[in-house]
């Protein structure tokens, strides 16, 4: 690994932006919370039978698993045109209530070769709800001077859970007339979110159409 001259005593100033500024970070991390039959968190080794196949043609991914003997199908997808992504979410542990989503945000990191996430500084960064419906909410988010909403929807009368500072759980709605899918939205925005968040469906339409043009032209 080459050590660069930073900070440079002849130009500090720039020397110090150079490191400091611009750097990447992570708008979000979303993933499934799984729950076994006696009522414990999955594990990754407790999952079974993995595939993942994405349909280049369309930019449409499916990933399956098993957990306890049950199937799970995740449907995934962005949208062609803005930063909205899609899941489909079928399974039998969701009328079971052994299946949710979580949301998580994290500060920015400076570290070298990092993935751009810290989350063990909490208070260096802000999270609000706002908008909040049976089906919708939008975060606000403020990192140092950077800030940027992320928009989120959902199938059903489902509930969101505050679990720490910048972490939260989705649930599923359970009734008894519920069906074994959910679909979520997540919308991130880098200025405010005025307008509904489209459904799976229409985003699905939006990935369809944006790989078939890129595929038939080669003009992204």
């Amino acid at each position: 690994m080459i050590a660069y001259d930073l900070p440079n005593p002849k130009q500090p100033a720039l020397s110090q932006w150079l490191a400091s500024n611009p750097h990447r970070f992570n708008l979000g991390r979303i993933g499934l919370i799984l729950k076994k039959r006696d009522g414990s968190i999955a594990k990754i080794s407790d999952l079974g039978s993995p595939s993942q196949q994405l349909n280049l043609w369309e930019g449409i991914s499916e990933s399956h698993f098993t957990i306890d003997d049950e199937t799970v199908k995740v449907t995934t997808i962005c949208d062609g045109q803005k930063d909205i992504l899609g899941f489909k979410i079928q399974s039998a542990l969701i009328p079971l209530n052994r299946l949710s989503l979580f949301i998580e945000f994290p500060y920015a990191s400076l570290g070298y070769f990092s993935n751009g996430s810290d989350y063990t500084t909490p208070k260096s960064h802000q999270t609000l709800m706002s908008a909040i419906t049976k089906n919708s909410v939008i975060f606000d988010r403020r990192l140092d001077s950077t800030t940027y909403q992320v928009g989120c929807a959902w199938t059903g009368n489902g509930t969101i859970e505050k679990k720490a500072a910048h972490r939260y759980i989705m649930h599923p709605a359970v009734s008894n007339g519920m069906t074994n899918t959910v679909e979520y939205i997540f919308d991130f925005s880098p200025s405010k979110i005025n307008e509904p968040l489209p459904s799976f469906a229409a985003v699905k339409t939006s990935s369809i159409k944006h790989w078939a043009d890129f595929w038939q032209s080669g003009v992204p």
